[in-house]
C-alpha cells in the first residue's frame, strides 16, 4: 500500500455516514475491499472499466444483504472519464468520505516491445487517474470536514519486474504524488 490514513475514528465513528468510491471494485483487492466497507455500513460506489458483470453482481449482493452499493464504469486511461467518474460520485453521495484507488493495469511490456500506447495506458490508469481523483475528491472531502485517501501500490517499486517497466514507473511514480 503506498499510503493510508485509517478511517476508523474510534468508538464515536460512524461508518453509516461513509461514501466511498473504490476504483477496480470489481475484482480482487478492490472487491474485498468494497465488500469490506460496505460491510462496516459505508456507502460504496463500486468503479469498474470491463468487469461490469462482476461489478453489477457485487452492488446486487452488497445491496441484498441490507448495504448501500451501487456501480460506476469509466475508462480511467481517458481524463473525461476520470472527471466523470468523480462527478458522478460527488453527486450521488451527500458527502463523499473516501476514496480507494485500487484500479490498475499490469501487463508485461518487455523492452524491447514497449509501444506509446502500453505505456501512456499504465502512466494514465495506475498514476494519473489515482492522482486526479484524489485532488477532485480531496477538495470535496476537505470542505466538508474531511475523510481518507488509499493509494494501492505495490512493491515492485524498491524490487522492480524486468518485464514491466511502464507498470514499474507508474507505481514508483503514484508513490512519489502521494
Amino acid at each position: 500500500m503506498v499510503g493510508a490514513t485509517q478511517l476508523d475514528g474510534g468508538p464515536s465513528f460512524d461508518w453509516g455516514t461513509q461514501c466511498v468510491l473504490v476504483t477496480g471494485a470489481a475484482r480482487r483487492l478492490g472487491r474485498a475491499l468494497s465488500r469490506a466497507l460496505a460491510e462496516r455500513g459505508a456507502a460504496v460506489a463500486l468503479h469498474y472499466h470491463r468487469s461490469r458483470r462482476e461489478a453489477e453482481e457485487l452492488a446486487q449482493q452488497l445491496n441484498a444483504s441490507g448495504h448501500r452499493a451501487w456501480s460506476i464504469q469509466a475508462d480511467l486511461a481517458r481524463a473525461e472519464e476520470q472527471e466523470r467518474l468523480a462527478r458522478e460520485v460527488l453527486e450521488r453521495c451527500e458527502r463523499v468520505t473516501g476514496l480507494v484507488n485500487s484500479a490498475s493495469v499490469y501487463r508485461p511490456a518487455p523492452l524491447e516491445r514497449i509501444g506509446r500506447p502500453d505505456w501512456d495506458e499504465h502512466l494514465a490508469v495506475n498514476l494519473t487517474a489515482p492522482a486526479w481523483l484524489s485532488i477532485r475528491l480531496g477538495r470535496a472531502m476537505r470542505a466538508s470536514g474531511g475523510g481518507a485517501i488509499v493509494q494501492v501500490g505495490d512493491w515492485s517499486v524498491s524490487q522492480p519486474y524486468p518485464q514491466y517497466l511502464p507498470y514499474t514507473v507508474s507505481k514508483g511514480a503514484l508513490e512519489a504524488a502521494t
